[in-house]
């Protein structure tokens, strides 16, 4: 009889930036419950940039200083 393997308990992400903090949001949005351990060697805190999508354009003819002012 084969057995499947158990799932893990604890998971540790290796890089402590955006990727790793993503990564770590992944698991625990597709339901991981265990342990999530980041461990990086970062000088700072990571951050994340607005979205850049199409939707975030200013259209033809409009301005948007560097403030995000209109």
């Amino acid at each position: 009889m084969t057995t499947s393997p158990r799932p893990p308990r604890r998971i540790l992400i290796v890089g402590a930036g955006l990727a790793g903090a993503s990564a770590a949001a992944g698991l625990r949005k597709q339901g991981f419950d265990g342990d999530v351990t980041l461990f990086g060697r970062e000088s700072h805190a990571h951050y994340e940039l607005p979205s850049r999508d199409r939707t975030d354009r200013p259209g033809p003819g409009r301005v948007v200083d560097d403030a995000g002012d209109t």
